[in-house]
């Protein structure tokens, strides 16, 4: 969802429900350029070293990835990017 900022400011709260209900982010507009987002905290949730881990385990079985020594310092500098 794009919204203005003058009609963001008078439906602000109706806005932040939004978010929280759906998950959707809202997409606020200054002068018709593009000017901040408003997300859901559970979107801004860093992840945690197991839940990284575990999902680039799960990539590297899906895509037959070795697990020696070089595959797995390459598969944690890949989950730094998170």
């Amino acid at each position: 969802m794009e919204i203005g900022t003058f009609e963001a400011k008078n439906r602000f709260s109706e806005l932040v429900h939004h978010v929280m209900d759906t998950g959707e982010e809202v997409l606020v507009t200054l002068c018709g350029k593009q000017a901040v987002k408003i997300v859901p905290v559970k979107a801004n949730k860093k992840k945690t070293a197991g839940e990284v881990l575990q999902e680039l385990m799960d990539y590297a079985d899906a895509h037959h990835i070795r697990s020696d020594g070089e595959s797995i310092r390459a598969m944690i500098e890949e989950g730094r990017k998170y």
